[in-house]
């Protein structure tokens, strides 16, 4: 099993995220260790950074002997690390002793005709930066397979940014 950080390593080394690609060997390394890592699914652990607003999360943690489990759809989330819903309920904190579970994350509301460009942040549980185009059968394309996947649709996109690139006449 690769470690996270073997990951990012081989990424950073391929130009993740990047549509110039080093070499194949590279790229083909890339693929296997990031098909190695689990993809974070709902209903299994992540760690409080990973709690976004609009996440559906279960925290759960001891006291005392008294296991105790809060849950709710984060609608903010304090300076301190402290999770509230919309309406100012206390869900939890990021304490070292306490469980995070995601519930749910919806998908973010991507473009939907063709030929859309977004810079994805996120793809099928994997972090990074991949340029991706919304293809006439409403998939999303890049130029590497993400996950082991070539493409992709809404709801393995869980974290995008608008296109931003100028392009220029010669």
């Amino acid at each position: 099993m690769f470690t996270e950080e073997e990951v990012k390593a081989v990424a950073e080394e391929i130009g993740f995220g990047k549509w110039e690609l080093y070499s194949t060997a590279a790229r083909e390394r890339y693929i296997k260790l990031a098909n190695a890592l689990p993809a974070k699914r709902e209903g299994e652990p992540i760690s409080w950074e990973d709690v976004r607003e609009g996440d559906e999360i279960e925290v759960t943690w001891n006291v005392n002997g008294v296991r105790k489990v809060y849950a709710g759809i984060v609608g903010h989330i304090s300076s301190s690390g402290s999770f509230y819903t919309e309406q100012g309920g206390y869900i939890g904190y990021r304490e070292e002793e306490s469980t995070f579970r995601i519930l749910h994350r919806p998908a973010p509301q991507l473009p939907t005709e063709a030929p859309a460009v977004i810079l994805a942040t996120e793809v099928r549980g994997v972090k990074g930066e991949w340029w991706l185009t919304l293809n006439d059968y409403e998939a999303w394309v890049g130029s590497m397979r993400i996950n082991g996947w070539e493409s992709h649709y809404a709801e393995h996109i869980t974290a995008w940014k608008p296109a931003d690139f100028v392009v220029r006449e010669s």
